[in-house]
């Protein structure tokens, strides 16, 4: 991903996640168009957000996003390591 795209969905993942009414469906779609394409980033941003930013969308949802970040890992992703 671009930097500047990467700074410009981060920071629109940061209102979402900060607006305690906003849904998962609408972070996960900021991410997901990159995902798609394989992009290593995007993997683990959006394994962060939802590990890490008290997102619970259920077990199944859990499980896949833990996989989004052992790929992002098993790719070299530092901060995923």
């Amino acid at each position: 991903m671009d930097e500047q795209i990467v700074t410009k969905v981060v920071a629109e993942s940061e209102c979402l996640n900060e607006d305690e009414s906003s849904r998962w469906s609408s972070l996960e779609a900021l991410w997901q168009p990159n995902i798609t394409e394989n992009d290593l980033e995007a993997r683990f941003r959006l394994a962060y957000y939802y590990l890490f930013c008290s997102f619970d969308e259920g077990p199944q949802k859990r499980t896949e996003m833990q996989g989004l970040l052992q790929k992002a890992a098993e790719r070299g992703h530092p901060d995923a390591m």
